[in-house]
């Protein structure tokens, strides 16, 4: 499928030291895009196919008009082919789907030192993502835009420098209030389909800490810990992309098979840590070796729902934890390193992705496991 896609973008920023300790940085962004994508369904010997486009094999590439063969069947009538020429067909080869927009965004952050060793922030900024269309349609109905995810982020924290630079302490806190979030969806919004659709409005909030440590000469420490967690405001929610039957407002229900609820969690698990260690042990002229050992842990996360028998579970990947090893010589000249690594020390068995899409009537569910423990040895040599 043909697709040409444009983005221009001018932007400035200015830095201002208001006092001794205190600056502001804003900054302003105008971005206008545009994008266009022409679908077609063919054979290998240049036909149109008839599975996947059979209005386009009944009547060429690029048709629209009356139904006069009759392809789209009327349930307890069967009048002559000739007589049914209300219905008004697409075919799917030859559509074009067309995105623009403009979009002025803005950054304003107010940091202030209070001495060498530590700082706080406080910044607001505004972004977006690009809309565009449906890129795997399997009919032309299902040509469905979407507009573009615009997003307003507050975020707080401190940086810090602590006894004697000999501890690195980083802490930030963040809210990202979303207007018509992007989600993709199996169903568009009463039969299988692979699109994006903007299920409405959420807030995001969530907080990380980073730590980093050379308590003595030779050892190292480093650690992060992030949270995360997202609701959808109710009566903001997209019919269409929202389950059947949940009330968003007085008089307005879902109406998507394979939709979102209120309730449903982000896509990205809630809780990640991992912390780290080595020691450089100076061999004298013989250079050093650096033993280093990394566990992390990932919560459980939000694949999807699940929906067989109009009865909607959530799927999530489970959650898991792995380590990895790593042994490192180097030369006194430090330019020379030989390194000895193996991955996923424990061997554990999990999943990075999972596709499901029993409830759309596809019959199948999928995932990717991770790799199992594996080893390497690396040579580098710096000039």
């Amino acid at each position: 499928d043909p697709t040409s896609a444009k983005a221009k973008a001018v932007f400035g920023n200015l830095s201002w030291k208001v006092a001794e300790n205190l600056s502001i940085n804003a900054g302003l962004r105008y971005t206008a895009e545009n994008k266009e994508q022409t679908y077609f369904r063919y054979n290998l010997d240049g036909t149109v196919n008839r599975f996947l486009d059979p209005v386009g094999a009944a009547y060429g590439v690029g048709y629209r008009g009356a139904d006069t063969r009759n392809l789209i069947a009327e349930p307890g009538n069967n009048p002559p082919i000739s007589l049914l020429t209300t219905d008004i067909v697409t075919a799917l080869s030859g559509s074009t789907a067309r995105y623009s927009a403009n979009r002025l965004d803005y950054r304003v952050a107010v940091d202030y030192r209070f001495s060498e060793q530590f700082l706080v922030y406080v910044s607001i900024a505004t972004g977006f993502k690009g809309g565009g269309s449906n890129p795997r349609p399997f009919n032309a109905a299902q040509l469905i835009p979407f507009n573009p995810e615009k997003v307003t982020a507050y975020e707080i924290g401190f940086k810090s420098d602590l006894l004697d630079r000999k501890v690195r302490l980083n802490v930030s806190a963040f809210m990202n209030d979303y207007s018509d979030l992007q989600i993709p969806v199996s169903a568009c919004p009463d039969a299988p389909c692979a699109a994006r659709l903007n299920a409405g409005d959420a807030r995001v909030k969530g907080f990380e800490v980073e730590l980093y440590a050379r308590p003595v000469t030779g050892l190292q420490f480093d650690a992060a810990l992030s949270y995360i967690d997202q609701k959808y405001k109710a009566n903001s929610l997209n019919p269409a992309a929202t389950f059947t039957g949940v009330v968003i407002r007085t008089g307005v229900v879902g109406t998507n098979v394979a939709g979102v609820v209120p309730t449903d969690p982000p896509a990205v698990p809630k809780w990640k840590f991992n912390i780290g260690a080595q020691y450089e042990a100076d061999l004298g002229g013989s250079g050093s070796i650096t033993p280093r050992l990394d566990l992390a842990y990932q919560a459980k996360q939000y694949s999807g729902p699940v929906v067989v028998g109009g009865v909607r579970s959530l799927a999530f990947l489970p959650s898991f934890t792995t380590l990895n090893g790593r042994l490192t010589w180097r030369n006194e000249a430090k330019d020379v390193s030989v390194s000895l690594e193996v991955t996923n020390i424990t061997n554990a068995y999990y999943y990075l992705s999972r596709f499901n899409l029993l409830g759309a009537g596809a019959g199948f569910d999928k995932a990717l496991p991770a790799s199992p423990r594996e080893w390497a040895i690396s040579v580098k040599k710096t000039f």
